[in-house]
């Protein structure tokens, strides 16, 4: 199939390969080829104008990721600031999110099956109210943690990344 033929992807159908570059602070060109990978391993066509897009795009991952390093360079006794909360991509109006509040907490988190252990991003949500420090949302996804483990019958490790962001 030609890229002619393929269907054109939107922008944000790429958030994910933008985001991962931007998260491990790759080059212009490395995010450019993750983005064609995506591309082909979608069968899609990537859009015109993506230049533009993929700008935005990076400069809200790089907020996301920006957040992310404060709150891990933090202590646990650290108040939890704007400074550690990003904006998700699908974030609501200014006024819907003063009016209720709500935060998607992702973080990064190894398991274990057997002798297979693999990494992944999993989602928290929080609405009304964040903890008030590092420590106690460290506490927060331990838990979810241990949960996850108990339901899926796998043992978690170490949570390596948290992304807080607003929606």
């Amino acid at each position: 199939m030609t890229d002619d033929q393929r269907p054109v992807a939107r922008p944000e159908y790429f958030w994910g390969a933008i985001q991962l570059a931007t998260r491990i602070h790759a080059t212009t060109a490395e995010l450019w080829s993750a983005i064609r990978s995506a591309a082909d391993a979608g069968g899609v066509t990537i859009p015109q104008g993506m230049f533009k897009e993929v700008n935005r795009l990076r400069a809200a991952a790089a907020q996301l990721r920006n957040a992310s390093e404060t709150l891990m360079g933090g202590s646990l006794t650290d108040a939890i600031t704007g400074a550690m909360v990003g904006q998700q991509l699908y974030a609501r109006s200014g006024e819907a999110r003063s009016l209720a509040p709500a935060w998607h907490v992702r973080f990064e988190l190894s398991t274990t099956v057997g002798t297979e252990t693999s990494t992944g991003w999993y989602v928290m949500q929080y609405q009304g109210a964040l903890p008030s420090t590092i420590g106690e949302l460290y506490d927060d996804l331990e838990a979810y943690s241990a949960g996850l483990g108990e339901s899926y019958g796998v043992s978690v490790g170490d949570i390596t990344a948290i992304e807080i962001g607003a929606y």
